[in-house]
């Protein structure tokens, strides 16, 4: 099987392994060591985790970015909505609270926070409460805190009885329905982006570990074959040509 495995990332290193037990197969029975990590059967069952890992990263990378966008058009949705009943609110309930204190619910249920700006330089910038804007990185509050504040919208407009909007998504039991909605979402985002992590965690653990990760046993075999064969055979150069990056000590 020919390989691609330019490059440092995660998956080259997978397949930089791949292309270690394809080398050890074609070895046959002169390759038999006495470690039992190394042997190729516990290989090839190890190089099967592996791929069964990345095959679990991609899955739930897959399913993040699905509930990620579903929540995005979710709080467009909410946004719109909001505003839409805060227009509302200033015919039926305008006497009982004051602009300013609607403007500023409002503002945070929109999210931006505009004291908080900060210069283009910023590293490691949070894609969950920021973005970039014009060379420059803008904060924003957290999707449970804009929930929150949409929550406080629907419960003050829950105490003006005059409110009866024509529009019936924005009344108080729709605003509440879509509350619940978001709320879900977001739940289900933090359950993928856990799962994902988890898998992440495992992936590390299964190429960098110190005593028997895939870049461990690799090396083992190096040695194993060097002693073997001497450094000077060209299977042994061949396996020595196999270079992992090392993105985690483990």
């Amino acid at each position: 099987m020919a390989l691609n495995i330019s490059g440092n990332g995660h998956l080259q290193n997978v397949q930089r392994f791949e292309k270690v037990c394809g080398i050890l197969n074609e070895c046959g029975d002169d390759y038999n060591p006495s470690v039992g990590e190394i042997c190729l059967e516990n290989m090839q069952t190890y190089l099967s985790e592996l791929s069964q890992n990345l095959n679990d990263i991609y899955t739930a990378q897959a399913d993040y970015q699905y509930v990620d966008n579903e929540r995005k058009l979710l709080y467009i949705e909410m946004l719109r909505t909001a505003r839409e009943a805060v227009q509302a609110l200033k015919v039926y309930g305008h006497q009982y609270i004051a602009d300013a204190d609607i403007n500023a619910i409002l503002a945070r249920i929109a999210g931006r926070n505009r004291k908080d700006r900060v210069a283009s330089g910023v590293k490691n910038v949070d894609p969950e409460t920021s973005e970039r804007n014009n060379g420059r990185v803008v904060r924003y509050r957290s999707y449970g805190m804009r929930l929150m504040a949409f929550e406080s919208l629907v419960e003050l407009i829950e105490k003006i009885e005059v409110y009866n909007p024509v529009n019936s998504t924005i009344r108080v039991n729709e605003l509440k329905k879509l509350a619940e909605k978001v709320l879900q979402v977001n739940m289900a985002v933090i359950e993928v982006h856990h799962r994902l992590t988890q898998y992440q965690v495992t992936r590390n653990w299964l190429l960098y570990a110190v005593n028997n990760g895939a870049v461990a046993r690799v090396k083992m075999v190096k040695k194993y074959i060097k002693g073997l064969y001497g450094d000077h055979s060209q299977l042994y150069r061949e396996l020595s040509g196999i270079r992992f990056s090392q993105h985690y000590k483990m």
